[in-house]
């Protein structure tokens, strides 16, 4: 199946919430901290938005 537009930039908002996941406990400095969560709220709002019958696919860990 071919990804469209929004099941790819879902997929990419996806694979960089992981990401900040996995950074966020590790980060020591509490500014960048901030800014991390700041960025992983953004992109959850941003998941809410999309509403889809496919299952998540999760990246490769």
């Amino acid at each position: 199946m071919k990804a469209t537009p929004t099941t790819a930039r879902r997929n990419e908002l996806l694979a960089k919430k992981y990401e900040l996941e996995k950074l966020i406990p590790d980060t020591i400095d509490p500014v960048a901290v901030a800014k991390l969560r700041e960025d992983y709220r953004a992109i959850l709002n941003e998941l809410e938005t999309y509403y889809f019958d496919e299952p998540v696919k999760q990246p490769n860990q």
